[in-house]
């Protein structure tokens, strides 16, 4: 629900007049009735729209039936895509309910990029705002005032926490992908707790911290299905019931009476138990995250490591400034060294008891270059074999509405020139010759591969246009061939393509594995950010067997690798931002003196190991070694005492679940210390 102004927009306007009035699109607009929804598109979002609308009514029986209400008035929905951004909204007026859904779909490093398709993970959330958010009071005077009024009770008194926590809690359980099921959702509650930096329960609903607009949504949803395995399956729906009888009830009174206890108290309850088990992981781990370049706060795009290795670009919108383009040394910042060295020598002169603070791990690279422009809508920059970045910038256009177009900027000279016009382009990568790049034309949830010549701007398609989502083509240094990301309606895949034949292969990853931000070494080596089991890390995977070898194991995720000849910048995150990390590959040492730590890291992603790891339990020392004591010398069946913990949110899973059971916890990136799995009933 990101768009207020666009939303009010269409809240008291029809249909016809929303289409006329507030969309940005060519040609005439059409619209499918189906039992449960009018479908309004305009003919060129015809391709993605109709596919929307084959799914829509089924749907709506499995939310319904999720939520425990059914609406009978039919939803408007607007497919729209303004921005060429990844959003939707609904609005829950009682007699006229409304939905906008954004065309364009996420990538697979995105926060929502845990999907089979775009569309169903949109539609699913948004209808769970609209089933949850319609139910009526039975209260007969509530119930007439609110006829007036268009809102029910749900949507009136549900902190925001509720209202996204539990659309994406339904997002998760009906697509079995979704937030709620994906290794980022897991591995930023895990580092905020082992920060001890998870949110008040005030701070769920947002507040002036990096990324509280997605806590509602992420920590909302953990909370909530924490809470339903504490009590009971439907305890959920009991909550919403609770909310609309006949007796006037403010949300904590609801919520009491369903769960026992005030919000506040179950919530830190939910903290706790949270960070022990983050902590347990913590302690069982060891950590490999290389070095830290940058130390930042706020958002901090893809990063692009110069061709020679001696700068380092990126868009970063700190909490201090604003959003800019920025290129820095990769050099050490030996100036800034020897004055902290100067400055502690002359601190000890002048007061010999005095205790000087201790070095910093690392001074903050030189910055070379600014972007003077507003960066608001740049992204993923690369360096052309010259010297030159090339980017995406979003224009708008007289009413509004942003397209995505590439630009080269010279960072040396200051000079830019735009290369297309109205291309709709992003994610875009150079070809070592520097005369063309490659990308993904995006619109109207139709994409394609296309090769750009960087002289003119002129566009050839590689691939058919199709609903497949494509993310992330990066040519091998040969310029012989290119990876990128497909998903074709089940998942994300890599897929090998060779330029001068068009001809295809997937590269296989490792089971349960979702591999994304793809990046070639200087000597050709796959990198790619790789989640499984709650945890995303870098790895370097072999083309044709997809065996990865693990170059970190880090706190708050890798993501978005670039390579040099022996070194290795990321992205990883912690409570106020993210940073950049870098780390040496295997066999190299990289400019800062860190080792080449990465070649100890496992060789591969362990699978669950079959049998209990003995170890005694006299000598366990944390707890993670004192619950692996203890599952190795008992059968499942009798370890009544022992959590059995769930790999998405960390948390124990209450009560006393029947069927396949696995006791685990994670010690290394993918690696369970034991999961027996048997039917059992505890």
């Amino acid at each position: 629900m990101r768009s207020l102004t666009l939303a009010l927009a269409l809240l008291f306007a029809t249909p016809a007049l929303a289409q006329n009035a507030t969309h940005d699109a060519k040609g005439p607009w059409r619209t499918v009735v189906t039992d449960h929804y009018r479908l309004h598109y305009p003919v060129a979002a015809e391709v993605w729209a109709l596919e929307i609308a084959e799914q829509l009514d089924g749907i709506r029986d499995r939310v319904s039936e999720e939520v425990g209400f059914a609406p009978d008035h039919r939803v408007d929905i607007v497919v729209m895509d303004p921005f060429r951004d990844s959003n939707g909204f609904a609005i829950p007026f009682l007699r006229r309910p409304r939905m906008g859904v954004f065309a364009t779909p996420p990538g697979a490093s995105s926060a929502l990029g845990n999907y089979r398709t775009w569309a169903e993970d949109l539609v699913v959330h948004e209808d769970a705002h609209l089933v949850h958010m319609m139910r009526p009071t039975r209260g007969p005077v509530r119930r007439a005032l609110q006829s007036v009024v268009g809102m029910g009770p749900v949507s009136t008194n549900s902190p925001a926490w509720v209202v996204e926590g539990y659309a994406t809690v339904v997002e998760g359980r009906l697509t079995m992908r979704g937030r709620p099921n994906s290794d980022f959702r897991a591995t930023l509650l895990r580092s905020l707790a082992q920060e001890g930096r998870l949110p008040t329960y005030e701070g769920l609903n947002g507040s002036e911290r990096w990324g509280s607009r997605g806590f509602r949504y992420l920590i909302g949803s953990a909370f909530l299905e924490w809470l339903e395995a504490r009590e009971h399956d439907g305890a959920l729906r009991d909550l919403w019931a609770r909310m609309t009888a006949r007796t006037k009830r403010k949300f904590e009174a609801s919520f009491e009476g369903v769960f026992g206890d005030d919000p506040r108290a179950l919530y830190g309850e939910f903290v706790a138990e949270l960070t022990r088990d983050a902590m347990a992981i913590e302690q069982a781990r060891t950590a490999q995250a290389g070095s830290r370049y940058l130390d930042l706060s706020g958002s901090t795009g893809t990063p692009a490591l110069s061709p020679d290795g001696t700068q380092l670009a990126a868009v970063v919108s700190s909490s201090d400034g604003p959003r800019r383009l920025r290129v820095w040394s990769t050099d050490p910042n030996d100036e800034a060294s020897e004055k902290w060295d100067e400055a502690i020598a002359e601190l000890v002169e002048n007061d010999p008891e005095d205790v000087p603070a201790d070095k910093p791990e690392f001074f903050k690279p030189e910055e070379l270059h600014v972007r003077a422009r507003n960066d608001r809508g740049v992204s993923a920059p690369r360096w052309t074999p010259d010297g030159q970045l090339l980017f995406a910038s979003w224009t708008a256009n007289g009413r509004g509405w942003a397209r995505p177009d590439l630009y080269l900027w010279n960072p040396e000279t200051g000079n830019e020139r735009r290369i297309t016009r109205g291309a709709n382009v992003i994610e875009a990568d150079v070809h070592p010759d520097g005369e063309r790049a490659f990308a993904v034309q995006t619109d109207w949830g139709v994409q394609q591969l296309i090769e750009v010549d960087l002289d003119s701007g002129d566009w050839t398609p590689l691939t058919e246009a199709s609903t497949d989502v494509l993310d992330a083509p990066r040519v091998h240094p040969d310029g012989e061939s290119m990876v990128y990301l497909r998903n074709a309606g089940d998942g994300w895949e890599l897929v090998l393509r060779t330029l001068v034949s068009g001809d295809e292969r997937v590269v296989p990853t490792p089971k349960d594995a979702i591999a994304s931000d793809p990046a070639w070494t200087a000597d050709g080596t796959l990198l790619v950010s790789l989640a499984r089991d709650g945890f995303i890390e870098l790895a370097a995977l072999d083309l044709d067997s997809g065996e990865p070898r693990l170059l970190t194991a880090t706190r708050g995720g890798a993501f978005a690798p670039t390579a040099g000849a022996d070194e290795v910048f990321f992205l990883t995150m912690d409570a106020v931002g993210r940073d950049i990390h870098r780390i040496a590959l295997p066999g190299g040492q990289s400019e800062d003196g860190v080792a080449a730590a990465a070649s100890e890291a496992p060789a591969e992603l362990p699978e669950p190991a079959e049998e209990a790891i003995e170890t005694a339990g006299e000598t366990a020392e944390t707890a993670a070694e004192a619950i692996v004591a203890t599952i190795a010398t008992e059968p499942l069946a009798t370890l009544m005492a022992v959590d059995i913990v769930d790999p998405t949110t960390f948390a124990p899973v209450a009560g006393k679940p029947t069927g396949p059971v696995g006791i685990m916890l994670s010690a290394q990136f993918g690696e369970v210390l034991l999961i027996d799995q048997k039917e059992v009933a505890l």
